[in-house]
This record gives C-alpha cells, structure tokens and sequence, in this order.
C-alpha cells in the first residue's frame, strides 16, 4: 500500500510528466509558442480545392438565391457535452476544466452564437462570458437532453460496431460511442440553428468550443468572416491531410485517416439544413456496413470513390489547404477571422 506522501508524489510526476508531453505536442503542432495576434489574423489568400458534383442541386443562383433582406453575417454555432474526462490521442487527456479555458474565447468572438449543452455549469459560464463580452443580444444559449436527438439515439448500434473482436482502438474515436455522436450532433446543431435562424443571417459555422485554444490569452475581440473565393453552394472546410479519395471506406475507418478537419465548417443556410440529411444518410449506411469513427471519417468516405457511388452525395465540398506555418487543423479558423481593431481599420 503507497503512504498518503507517496500516492501526492506519484500525482505530482504525473502532472510534470503529461503537462511537458502537452507542451511538447503542442510546440510540435504549431511550430511556434506566444505569437502576437499578427502571427495567427495575419491576412492570408486561401486557395480552396473542390469536390465537384455535376448535378443541378450545386447550381447555386438557380437553386439557392441569398435573400437580400437577411444579414451576411455568421451565426456560429457550438455545443458542450458531459462525457467526463477521456483520453484524447495516445499522450492529452481532455478534460471539462480543460473546455471550460477554452471556452473563453466565446467572450471575444462578436459574431451571433447558438450554444447547445447538458451541463448547466457550462450553460452559465457561456452566459456570463457572454454578457461580460457585451454580447448577449447576439447570443443563444440551450440546456437540452441530448438523448432527444438521433446522434445519441444510435449508441447501441455505434457501441457494437466499436466491441467488434479486432476493431481499431483509437481514443476516443472507436471507443466511446458518446464522442462519436457528439461529432454527428454537429451537423444537427447547425441546421436545427439554420432552420430558426433567430438572428437572421444567411450563413452558418461550426466551430468546436476549443477550437481557438491557442489564443485563449489574446484577449480581443475577433470575428469569423466567411473565407476567400466561398462558394455558397458547398460546405466549406479545412483539408488536413492530402488523401486518395479511391480509398476504401472500411481502411478510412479502421485506419482513423482524415481528409478534412470536423473543427470548423461553415456553409448557407440552405445547405447547413440540407447537408444533415446527407451527413445522417452517410451514418446509417457505414453503421450497416459495420463501420463507425467520427464525423471526419464519415466525410472523407461520404466524398470517396466509394461513397459517391453509394450515398451519391449532392453537395460539394470546398476545401482550404493550409499554409502561413499555423496549426494544419486550426488554420481555416484564423484565415476566416479578423481582429475587429486590426484588420477592419486597414
């Protein structure tokens, strides 16, 4: 048995040991530490790649005229979700307190928020951020039960897939199935806000509540702005990796490959209603299949050789590739902010 002394010990190694595997994680992925706001809303020309559908749905003047009465502004949608302590990746370990930092850029983020949680804890640090921002006329904030939308109505079928004998284990992706339908409610998130649209704005993002982790000390309020060269008729997205899309679904899976980042996305209004039905469409057909990861997963199969034979998907997806040496799976948030006193008065 370890002595009280001992067992404060241990706990102390361990923070030192896994906080100095996070900083080396993160100096690895950014390739910088401490940046002036300059370095991350520097103005950067996003050159996106599209998968192209010739079908008459992506006709966009024809099909889905922009309403001139409605703002062009964002309405950025996030949620929250109590799924505890889980490991992320093979060194992090997110945590809710790890959320609740990260979570307090939303209180320098201007654009209009739709926030969904089941915890009231975050549900009143979202409000006081809010309002300590000056923003709470632009701003939603719900206390739901997650078990009444269909993302969380799968568990059971997403948890067999997972206890398959030799199915890939990757934390937390393949192993909690809660994780796995808080990726899906993404997509319902966004066109549940799409359809009330109470701010009336014709388009909409998501954007992952610590998605601007590496500027929660920044301190100044910034705005999301729909990218260089957006095409109104596709989603738009951040291309991580460089992938084949003749891959097969099954290897996309099992293999945890990602084409595109889940972290932010944004799209009209017209299509973040329709692009649900697609996404929930994809769902259903790779959980027959016996296969399930996150949303990432679902999308690079959706677009794949495979998928588009399939599910036969009639939204395009535009997708912008990295650069100016920022985080590959945060960039396409900082090529669509700017920092109200900075850029604006340029």
């Amino acid at each position: 048995m370890l002595k009280r002394t001992d067992k404060v010990l241990v706990a102390f190694l361990n923070a030192i040991f896994f906080g100095g595997c996070y900083f080396i994680w993160n100096f690895h992925m950014t390739g910088q530490i401490n940046h002036q706001p300059e370095f991350y809303f520097k103005t950067m020309n996003g050159i996106p790649e599209t998968i192209n559908l010739d079908t008459t749905y992506l006709q966009y003047n024809a099909t889905f005229p922009v309403n001139a009465t409605m703002s062009q502004e964002i309405t950025v949608v996030t949620a929250y979700w109590n799924l505890g302590s889980f490991q992320k990746g093979d060194l992090i370990r997110n945590s809710n307190y790890s959320y609740f930092i990260w979570a307090s850029t939303f209180k320098y983020l201007s654009n209009s928020v739709i926030v969904y949680t089941d915890c009231k804890i975050f549900k009143k640090l979202m409000q006081d951020l809010r309002e300590t921002g000056n923003l709470t006329n632009v701003t939603e904030v719900f206390l739901v039960d997650r078990e009444n939308f269909w993302p969380f109505q799968i568990l059971n079928e997403t948890q067999e897939v997972y206890q398959q004998p030799g199915y890939p284990e990757f934390a937390p992706n393949t192993i909690s199935p809660e994780y796995t339908a808080a990726q899906h409610f993404k997509y319902v998130a966004v066109s549940e806000s799409a359809r009330r649209n109470p701010f009336n704005t014709s388009y909409f993002a998501w954007l992952d509540v610590g998605y601007f982790r590496d500027i929660v000390s920044l301190k100044q309020q910034f705005r999301l702005k729909l990218p260089p060269n957006f095409n109104p008729s596709r989603i738009a997205l951040n291309r991580v990796y460089d992938q084949s899309l003749q891959k097969d679904p099954e290897e996309i899976f099992r293999q945890n490959l990602v084409l595109v980042g889940g972290g932010l996305f944004i799209c009209s209004r017209k299509i973040g209603i329709e692009f649900e039905k697609l996404y929930r469409k994809a769902v259903m057909y790779f959980l027959q299949q016996k296969i399930m990861n996150t949303d990432q997963q679902v999308i690079y199969a959706m677009y794949s050789e495979h998928g588009q034979k399939y599910i036969k998907p009639s939204i395009g997806l535009q997708m912008y590739i990295p650069q100016g040496g920022i985080n590959r799976w945060f960039y396409f948030g900082y090529l669509c902010g700017a920092l109200e006193n900075y850029h604006n008065k340029k």
